[in-house]
């Protein structure tokens, strides 16, 4: 998940500061501040006074300061932000990520989050047609990107062309949105196990 997660939280996508819990390019997730922790368990209380149990196991993924680290580093009075499947009636969380976030970055988040699928987005590239290819968000909307000759095209830190990018791929993207289309100034290829695990933790 190491590309993903640092484009969604390094990158920082979350709503405005009043919303318990909401959708991360469509993970379902909540932000709040850390009650306390036992075992495996993180308990995050949100605005409203909820507490939710969020579970961590072998597969989440913690961030701290934009950046992955080895275990839990949530405390008690942190303000952390944990996607994964929600189950909003039980008030618990199974996590595929648990990031710990300041001020700064819950700045950004709310600008990132307002500027998704305008100035950046995500998904698996569903068809390609010359220079525009097809891709499907893990919310489900399908946007037609469209790269020229100022685009570039990176894969695990390496430069790499149109041609190497196939159908199947996955990929985050950077640059400018119209009505019809979104032009790519960045285009960087993902794990695409990495898009599916969201888009199946969307439909659940």
């Amino acid at each position: 998940m190491a590309a993903l997660l640092v484009v969604v939280t390094g990158a920082c996508i979350a709503r405005a500061q009043e919303d318990s819990n909401f959708d991360i390019a469509g993970l379902q997730a909540i932000r709040g501040t850390v009650a306390r922790t036992s075992g495996s368990s993180v308990f995050v209380k949100v605005h409203d006074g909820t507490v939710y149990q969020v579970e961590t196991g072998a597969n989440t993924h913690f961030v701290k300061n934009g950046a992955g680290v080895s275990g839990n580093m949530a405390h008690a009075g942190d303000t952390v932000l944990a996607g994964g499947e929600l189950d909003s009636k039980k008030h618990t969380l199974g996590a595929v990520f648990v990031a710990v976030v300041d001020a700064a970055e819950l700045a950004e988040l709310d600008q990132r989050r307002a500027e998704w699928g305008k100035t950046w987005l995500a998904g698996t590239v569903t068809a390609k047609h010359g220079t525009e290819l097809v891709i499907k968000r893990p919310d489900g909307v399908v946007n037609t990107v469209v790269v020229d000759e100022d685009t570039s095209f990176r894969k695990r830190h390496q430069s790499i062309t149109l041609p190497d990018i196939q159908v199947g791929d996955g990929m985050t993207a950077t640059g400018t949105s119209t009505k019809t289309a979104f032009t790519a100034k960045v285009l960087t290829v993902v794990d695409a196990a990495e898009i599916r695990e969201w888009s199946r933790l969307k439909d659940q």
